[in-house]
């Protein structure tokens, strides 16, 4: 099963996954609270986050969405407001923390949707491992368990694994 974990440590691909899981449980806040947008307004800015990194409007908005979601209750809406929080807070954070953040955005929203967190995290990544494989290729990053990965690529991603793995041995012998 793939894990956060067997991506490795790389924040982009952190924030990414934390904004894949509230977009997942945002429709649960929306049901319960149609006319606040903050939810939504806190992961369209945490998507920004991707061309500008040092966005000071991003840590207000995940100020103000921990804020959102303050009481829990048990309440699945308000775990859709914890899920986006987290998915800023990943973005707000240094890599280590941005990877704890993306783990709370899936159990927030696995919370929110009634659904089991490991379940929900294999099928965001195994939907999403096209974009996560090639980011990893342009930031010449392996995966932390390349075994598992390789084992949900298709046949051309397998052979572009595998070129790019016999580059990065080499040049790590050569350095």
């Amino acid at each position: 099963m793939l894990t956060i974990e067997s991506l490795g440590q790389d924040k982009c691909l952190s924030v990414f996954l934390a904004v894949q899981f509230a977009e997942k449980a945002l429709p649960v806040w929306e049901k319960k609270h149609p006319q606040d947008m903050r939810p939504r307004e806190v992961i369209e800015l945490t998507k920004i986050w991707f061309q500008d990194p040092i966005n000071t409007n991003l840590m207000e908005a995940a100020i103000a969405s921990k804020g959102i979601a303050v009481s829990n209750n048990g309440d699945p809406a308000t775990y859709s407001a914890h899920a986006a929080a987290y998915a800023a807070s990943a973005a707000v954070s240094v890599a280590a923390a941005s990877l704890s953040a993306s783990k709370y955005a899936a159990y927030a929203a696995a919370k929110a949707l009634n659904v089991n967190n490991e379940d929900l995290i294999h099928g965001v990544i195994l939907k999403n491992l096209n974009t996560i494989f090639y980011h990893k290729l342009e930031v010449k990053m392996t995966f932390a368990q390349p075994e598992l990965i390789f084992n949900y690529l298709n046949q051309e991603q397998k052979e572009c694994f595998l070129f790019n793995l016999d580059i990065m041995a080499s040049s790590s012998q050569r350095g």
